[in-house]
């Protein structure tokens, strides 16, 4: 069985490739405004490629809102409660 992912260094140690494999939704949230948003995993491979690290992605998002381009990644695990849902934590601002 491998590692659990609960913190936020495991989040960004993943590869989105992995992420999708382990049944997760890729979402990023601003540090400035708090919006945030699930993103499309297919239009990211092609865009960054599988083996991109989340943290290289956490670098690159910009957010749609402020234009601001700090974030951090969230991942989400679909048909899972509210209270388990997010990992590392839930969002803190609106989508």
């Amino acid at each position: 069985m491998g590692k659990l992912i609960e913190t936020e260094a495991d989040v960004h140690a993943l590869t989105l490739r992995k992420a999708i494999e382990l049944g997760f939704q890729v979402a990023f949230e601003c540090c400035h405004c708090r919006k945030w948003g699930v993103q499309d995993a297919l239009a990211l491979i092609h865009k960054y490629g599988p083996e991109i690290k989340l943290e290289k992605l956490k670098n690159d998002a910009k957010c749609t809102r402020c234009r601001k381009q700090q974030a951090r990644v969230l991942l989400k695990r679909p048909y899972q409660s509210r209270r388990h849902a997010w990992i590392p934590h839930d969002p803190m601002g609106r989508g």
